[in-house]
């Protein structure tokens, strides 16, 4: 199942996929604290 792509893209050969893949995960941003944060603010939350 992990090997499957979409319709739409099966006739893309691995490389212009790879590409197309890698254009859209540069597309994204994240924003936020750091998870580890997060995890560090909740404990301290839980002590009391």
């Amino acid at each position: 199942m992990g090997n499957q792509l979409h319709n739409s893209e099966q006739s893309l050969s691995k490389e212009e996929w790879l590409t197309k893949t890698k254009d859209f995960r540069n597309s994204l941003s994240v924003t936020g604290e750091f998870l580890s944060t997060t995890v560090i603010n909740a404990r301290k939350k839980e002590r009391y």
